[in-house]
């Protein structure tokens, strides 16, 4: 893929699922900053583990629907989501799934100063990511905002299983023209925090 289109690509997804706006987004609820939280402690530590230091992260102050813009789905593609992501993650639930897909029908701001990991993360606003990635070099835009940052990140609302045991998030982690990559996590409750249990990656740059 040429840099031109890779560029387009990722600035028109971000224009898509993030729009020009969030001034008619609801709010994440305070049990998605603990997942927050403890999906970034668990992402931090595995990129500690391959070499690589964050000296802190940005995070889009909206949310994001997963790799395609938002929509509503019927229950046979619901349950297609779940079949697909189950292959990777089989103990992922379809109450999990369910419930991931309804609360991420809008997007919802996320608060990201009440979000605790072990590298300080910084706020991107909505308006300022879709400014930015429209830019013809918008990652050089990026970096001069942003000088030590590996990237940026956006983040679903997670979705919840009925009985509180297990959530469902979508990461997607740009750095690049051609370096990004969007994965589904599946976290369980361990004691009282929450835990990576799977991966399932839904698009490579």
């Amino acid at each position: 893929m040429s840099r031109l289109m890779a560029q387009l690509r990722f600035c028109a997804m971000t224009v898509a699922v993030l729009g020009v706006s969030c001034t008619s987004c609801g709010a994440t609820r305070p049990s998605d900053t603990a997942v927050y939280s403890c999906f970034l402690d668990g992402w931090l530590a595995s990129d500690a583990n391959k070499g690589i230091d964050h000296p802190y992260v940005v995070v889009v102050e909206s949310t994001i629907s997963g790799p395609d813009p938002y929509r509503r789905l019927s229950e046979a593609e619901i349950k297609d989501t779940w079949l697909r992501l189950q292959k990777r993650m089989p103990r992922l639930r379809l109450d999990t799934v369910q419930n991931f897909i309804a609360l991420n029908e809008v997007a919802a701001a996320i608060d990201t100063r009440s979000i605790k990991t072990t590298a300080p993360v910084v706020g991107l606003s909505g308006d300022e990511a879709a400014r930015i990635f429209t830019l013809e070099q918008c990652w050089e835009a990026f970096y001069k905002k942003f000088p030590k940052a590996r990237g940026v990140m956006r983040l679903s609302r997670p979705g919840v299983s009925s009985d509180d045991t297990q959530t469902l998030v979508y990461c997607d982690f740009g750095s690049g023209y051609l370096a990004g990559a969007g994965s589904y996590y599946l976290l369980e409750m361990n004691g009282e925090r929450w835990q990576i249990a799977g991966e399932y990656v839904a698009r490579q740059a």
